[in-house]
C-alpha cells in the first residue's frame, strides 16, 4: 500500500505542472491526464484488495482441512449467517432485512428489501459492503444517491465518485464535480479542477479557469455552495463507515459463539 500511495501522490505532483503546460494546445491530453491517474490509481488498489482476498480463501482452506469435525463445526457455528426479515411487507418486499455472515464457503446471497442491510444489500434504503439502491451506503455503492468508498450514482459522494450529474469527495467525475481532484463535464471545483467550460481550484483547467466568469458561474450553482458546505462538516462523510460496524458485529458474534463453545 505504501508504494501505491507514494508514488501516486508522486505521479500527481509531476503530472499538475505537465497537465498546465499543455492544456491549451492538448486540452484531451491533459484531462486524460488528470483524469486517468486517480482512476488508475482506484483500480490498482481494487486490484490489490481482490488478490487478498483470494490469498486469504486460500490460506482459510488450507487451515479448515487441518480442522478436526469438531472444531470445524465450532467454527461454522460461530460464522453462522445472521438473516432478519421484518414481518411487515410492502409489495412483497420485507420492510427490513438484515443478512449479515457466513461459514467459508457458503455463497454470498444479498439482503432484498425495503431497508436491506448486509455484506451484499439491495434496497431502496441499502447499507452493506457491496450496495445497491436508491439512497446507498457502503464500501463500493450503486445508486440514485451514493455515499461511499468507490461510487456510482445520479449523485455520488466518496472516496472516488462518478455521478451522472453531481459528484463529489476525494476523486469526483461528474457533469459537475467538486473534490480534492475533480474532473466534470460542465464545472468543477477542487484542489485540482479540470472541466469543458468552468473550473476553480489550486490548479484549474477549463475555458474559463479561476476568473471572473468561472467565478460567476459556480457561485450561481446551488450544487457547490451545498457542496462546500458538506466537504467542510464532514458528518455525512462517516456514514461511509457503517458497513464496517457490520464486520465488527459479525467479529463479536463469533467469540461470544466461540466462548459458548
Amino acid at each position: 500500500m505504501l508504494p501505491l500511495v507514494g508514488g501516486f501522490v508522486l505521479a500527481m505532483c509531476f503530472a499538475t505542472p505537465f497537465a498546465a503546460r499543455i492544456w491549451n494546445t492538448h486540452t484531451v491530453a491533459a484531462a486524460i491526464l488528470i483524469a486517468g491517474l486517480p482512476l488508475l490509481y482506484v483500480a490498482a488498489l481494487v486490484t490489490m484488495i481482490f488478490r487478498f482476498k483470494r490469498a486469504r480463501d486460500r490460506v482459510r482452506a488450507e487451515d479448515a482441512s487441518l480442522l478436526s469435525a469438531e472444531d470445524a463445526a465450532r467454527h461454522a457455528a460461530a460464522w453462522e449467517t445472521y438473516d432478519y426479515k421484518s414481518r411487515w411487507t410492502f409489495l412483497g418486499l420485507p420492510l427490513v432485512h438484515v443478512r449479515t455472515g457466513r461459514p467459508q464457503g457458503e455463497p454470498l446471497r444479498p439482503a432484498v428489501g425495503w431497508i436491506a442491510i448486509g455484506d451484499l444489500s439491495i434496497g431502496v434504503i441499502s447499507i452493506g459492503g457491496v450496495s445497491l439502491g436508491g439512497i446507498s451506503i457502503g464500501g463500493l455503492s450503486v445508486g440514485l444517491f451514493s455515499l461511499g468508498g468507490l461510487t456510482l450514482g445520479v449523485l455520488a459522494c466518496g472516496g472516488l465518485a462518478v455521478g451522472l450529474w453531481m459528484a463529489m469527495g476525494g476523486v469526483a467525475v461528474g457533469y459537475l464535480a467538486d473534490g480534492g481532484v475533480a474532473a466534470a463535464w460542465h464545472a468543477a471545483q477542487g484542489g485540482m479542477a479540470a472541466a469543458q467550460h468552468f473550473a476553480l481550484g489550486g490548479a484549474a483547467f477549463a475555458e474559463h479557469a479561476n476568473d471572473a466568469a468561472a467565478r460567476e458561474a459556480l457561485a450561481s450553482m446551488p450544487f457547490f455552495r451545498h457542496a462546500d458546505a458538506l466537504m467542510r462538516r464532514p458528518v455525512l462523510m462517516n456514514l461511509v463507515w457503517l458497513p464496517m460496524l457490520l464486520i465488527v458485529w459479525q467479529a463479536r458474534r463469533a467469540r461470544a459463539a466461540r466462548r459458548v463453545a
